[in-house]
């Protein structure tokens, strides 16, 4: 029995000493969770776990509740605290869960589990762990604080109020609680009740500036102007020295646009403190509000006098803005990727960056900044619904629909984004999708034009396809006024069993005779005509030489363009080639946004229907410049191709059309198709102009004529 005894003591002894590692550790990681550095937190954890694995091998495949110290389960629960903080809720949820397995459970366990779900956009299974932690401690602040943020993003404001209000009393002096009770009053439209928050909060902290500004915004809602600027007159000689105090002033003028008085309190501003970014930064805001962007930019270019501020990301940021504004989005995007490289995990700066590579069709680079910010935490859905529509301006839909989705999880009840991926369903030919999609947004606004388009085509492709044909022929075909009982000779389509071959011989003998360019393709010529296409642009440059190699306009040719001339130094110093030759045309929309990036604020172009419906493409102030272009044409160039060559040649003054007459396509085509049927009709539907200029039956015109094929005959003309 002695000898028992012995072994019993050395095995208590060891399993105690085990225990007490790993206490030591699990102290270490929460003392470096205090210190704000989680992922050295996370390395005591794991080496705590780690030791009770040792002690008890069966937790490793824990898949029911057992007992055990708090030395066992602590590590787990503080584990997942720390994936929590560090926004890794698929980490923090499979720890936590594991902890919930080891009892007893505490209100801190089902708090990190409901921190957990939240993050996850599981609010209502959140919502559950809340519950139950305050039912384990009436006084568990984290759950009336978890509760508060699930009520306050479903617009729940009553309840929100009442949550916070709990968790203020637990811990009154939690600033980011206050604002949020704050605006939980002000969208709850309860002003009085945040007027009187406010004074509360500055009765318990009177010397803090946050508490003020509560106050003056509340006052915004309930007050004359007077008194709200009274009041921040007040503020400002109550805090002298603090420049918050001052932008409170200044800020109200700007909101009432009044801006010469606004301007004259940050230029005072700027004097008092010259190395503090706020008062630039307004000062590029309100020459920005005024269109005076010349000013804005000297404003900004006054700030990189002083070192110090070149390292605020909200200059660069405001000044991207403004070039936004302007329509430069070239010198936008390198203001905002400045703001971005000095802050990467800002939402709003990545968020502004996307709009503006969106905005001048710079996709590829969209798309590439959208993959680089998918770990920032997003409160909003820009970032996501930003980088969705660059992947549908590429025709890439799968991945679109992916970034809706994501977006969709932050924000279930977006109205513009449901109807943009319902139109990405609809491109797909996932008709069934694409109107439950287009229902709920219609649903949240019936305005919305795109799910109301969506919504019409898709009640279009419910019909028979013969009589879709027949509508579509009737309502756009431009020379309907010349086909003699058109709509009596299109009756035969609605038959509901006619086939898409018969259907398209039909076409053939209702379209004018001379109308080559109206006609419907199936089966093969579909799966043909469909199927993936050779590369449409080469680029290469050599000697000064931009030369581009256009095969066709197609769906990001553009976009693929316009990032190759992004690589081009010296721009102004060297000579862009655009070979065109043999190019049949293509998507107008592709031509004209490369138009946009070669010229200044133009119309590019006009797109003039049968019932006298006119459509202009423009261009924004945005210019790449060259010292000359150079346009290869041949009589095989038609359609997109033209148009890009009569734009340039029109409104720029160093381009040169070198080979031979165009095609002369001065029609543009409209499209309906059926990809479950294989079927796609090309209707001509509208003339287009460039400066009043059509090229029918007359084609665009060479200023100097080849008379050979072979490149090099073309190219002497360039390098003479």
């Amino acid at each position: 029995m002695s000898g028992f005894n012995e072994g019993l003591d050395v095995q208590t002894t060891e399993q105690m000493k085990q225990e007490k590692r790993i206490d030591t550790l699990n102290e270490s990681g929460m003392s470096s969770m205090d210190a704000g550095n989680y992922e050295e937190a996370i390395i005591h954890f794991e080496r705590a776990i780690a030791l009770v694995y040792e002690q008890e091998p069966s937790f490793k495949e824990l898949n029911k509740e057992v007992e055990a110290n708090e030395t066992m389960d602590a590590p787990f629960n503080n584990l997942s605290w720390a994936h929590n903080e560090l926004g890794e809720y698929e980490k923090s949820l499979l720890n936590i869960e594991k902890s919930l397995l080891i009892l007893p459970n505490s209100d801190i366990e089902f708090v990190n589990k409901g921190n957990a779900l939240y993050g996850l956009n599981r609010s209502e299974e959140a919502m559950v762990e809340y519950e139950k932690a305050i039912k384990e401690n009436e006084d568990s602040k984290s759950a009336y604080y978890g509760r508060g943020n699930i009520h306050y993003d479903n617009g729940n404001y009553i309840e929100a109020i009442e949550n916070f209000t709990a968790y203020l009393n637990l811990d009154p002096h939690d600033m980011e609680a206050v604002e949020l009770r704050f605006y939980s009053h002000i969208y709850g439209e309860d002003y009085d009740g945040a007027l009187a928050f406010a004074e509360r909060v500055i009765s318990r902290n009177k010397n803090s500036i946050e508490a003020y500004k509560y106050k003056g915004i509340a006052l915004g809602y309930t007050d004359e102007y007077e008194q709200v600027e009274a009041f921040y007159s007040f503020v400002k000689d109550k805090f002298p020295h603090k420049i918050e105090a001052h932008e409170l002033l200044g800020e109200l003028y700007y909101d009432y646009e009044h801006y010469n008085l606004a301007e004259e309190y940050f230029t005072e501003l700027i004097e008092m403190n010259p190395e503090e970014a706020t008062g630039y930064i307004w000062m590029i805001k309100i020459h920005n509000t005024q269109k005076e962007f010349e000013s804005a930019r000297q404003w900004y270019k006054n700030t990189r006098l002083i070192d110090s501020l070149d390292d605020n990301p909200e200059i660069h940021s405001a000044m991207g803005l403004n070039e936004m504004e302007n329509g430069l989005y070239r010198d936008a995007i390198q203001y905002l990727k400045r703001a971005v490289e000095l802050q990467p995990d800002s939402e709003t700066y990545t968020t502004d960056l996307l709009e503006a590579l969106l905005s001048s069709n710079r996709n590829s680079e969209c798309i590439r900044v959208g993959l680089e910010a998918k770990d920032i935490p997003a409160i909003y859905t820009d970032i996501a619904f930003y980088t969705g529509m660059c992947y549908l301006e590429s025709g890439y839909y799968k991945d679109a629909i992916i970034y809706f989705e994501r977006a969709l999880e932050i924000e279930a009840e977006d109205s513009e984004v449901l109807a943009e991926l319902a139109y990405t369903h609809l491109m797909m030919g996932n008709v069934k999708e694409a109107e439950a999609f287009s229902d709920k947004s219609l649903q949240l606004y019936d305005g919305n034009s795109t799910a109301s388009y969506v919504k019409t085509e898709v009640e279009n492709y419910k019909k028979p396809l013969g009589e879709r044909v027949k509508h579509f022929f009737l309502d756009n075909y431009l020379y309907l006024d010349e086909v003699k009982d058109a709509e009596k000779k299109l009756s035969k389509l609605d038959s509901p069993d006619i086939t898409g071959q018969e259907i398209a011989g039909l076409i053939d003998q209702v379209r004018l005779k001379d109308d080559y360019f109206t006609f419907a393709i199936t089966s093969d010529e579909y799966d043909l005509l469909t199927e993936e296409l050779p590369e449409d642009i080469h680029f290469s440059e050599e000697n000064g030489i931009a030369y581009f190699r256009i095969n066709s306009f197609e769906v990001g040719t553009d976009d693929s363009f316009i990032e190759s001339l992004d690589t081009i130094k010296d721009k102004e110093k060297k000579v862009l080639v655009l070979d065109v030759r043999g190019n049949p045309g293509g998507l107008a929309d592709t031509a004209n946004n490369m138009l946009n990036t070669l010229l200044p604020n133009y119309v590019t172009s006009m797109m003039i229907y049968r019932d006298g419906l006119t459509e202009s493409y423009t261009s924004d102030p945005d210019q790449v410049k060259f010292k000359s272009i150079y346009v290869l044409i041949d009589e095989n160039s038609a359609s997109a191709s033209e148009l890009l060559a009569l734009g340039l040649k029109s409104y720029l003054n160093n381009v040169t059309i070198v080979g031979r007459s165009t095609f002369g396509k001065g029609v543009g085509q409209s499209v309906l198709e059926d990809k479950e049927k294989k079927f796609m009709l090309f209707l001509v539907s509208h003339y287009w102009n460039v400066k009043q200029t059509n090229i029918s039956n007359g084609g665009v015109k060479p200023d100097i004529g080849i008379e050979g094929d072979h490149l090099d005959s073309f190219m002497k003309v360039v390098k003479r």
